[in-house]
């Protein structure tokens, strides 16, 4: 639920999309940080990795490359993964995930990480890019993205809110009056509804949740 779990969980319907995999720049748990992962030597290991699995079956040796050497060898990639994507009919997708984490990390190491991708992609082939919003990014991708191609992800319908609230509510706290509390504080919005499911099934005092504001203005300022 939400971009992150959108993008790691991806399955198109349509057989002619294949999807490469997604970048997160922060892991779940005790995984490396965003200050980690948005290093381009850690993306492009990931890139090799996937590209080199899915064509040859073998994973890519790991080795030092200059900055230059990457965003080569990272174009070389990309028109790979494409190639690969005509040659079976398909189009290829890429996620790369939580761009305002790595801003908020490192941001040099950020700019250095969308210098691998290519100014011009090949036919065969999108990368998408994800943030809570674009403004706080327009910087950084300036010249990367255009206008047409910014979507936001809808808010969730109060009988989707109000499913997955009975989904993952534990069973001896979840009720009728606690489900319709989430939601109205949630209005829809992922992360916040994931944030307050987490503190009713970590409360031990009913359904209060007067801790938590009602959400005021557009999801994007969350």
């Amino acid at each position: 639920i939400g971009k992150t779990t959108f993008c790691n969980e991806f399955k198109p319907e349509d057989r002619a999309l294949f999807t490469l995999g997604s970048y997160s720049l922060v892991l779940p748990g005790r995984g490396p940080g965003a200050i980690t992962r948005a290093q381009p030597d850690v993306f492009f290991d990931w890139l090799s990795t996937a590209v080199s699995t899915l064509i040859t079956g073998r994973k890519a040796r790991k080795e030092e490359r200059t900055y230059a050497t990457l965003v080569r060898e990272a174009s070389a990639l990309f028109e790979a993964f494409s190639d690969y994507c005509a040659s079976t009919n398909r189009h290829g997708i890429l996620f790369l995930d939580g761009l305002n984490e790595a801003q908020t990390a490192d941001t040099g190491a950020l700019m250095k990480l969308l210098g691998l991708l290519p100014q011009s992609l090949p036919q065969r082939l999108t990368i998408v890019l994800t943030a809570p919003n674009y403004n706080s990014l327009a910087v950084p991708l300036a010249g990367l993205v255009k206008s047409q191609n910014i979507i936001s992800l809808p808010p969730l319908s109060d009988e989707a809110t109000s499913a997955y609230c009975w989904q993952e509510i534990v069973k001896d706290r979840v009720t009728p009056a606690l489900v319709a509390r989430i939601c109205e504080k949630a209005q829809g919005h992922p992360l916040y509804l994931r944030y307050l499911i987490e503190y009713a099934n970590s409360n031990t005092e009913g359904d209060a949740l007067d801790d938590f504001p009602t959400l005021t203005g557009t999801i994007e300022q969350y």
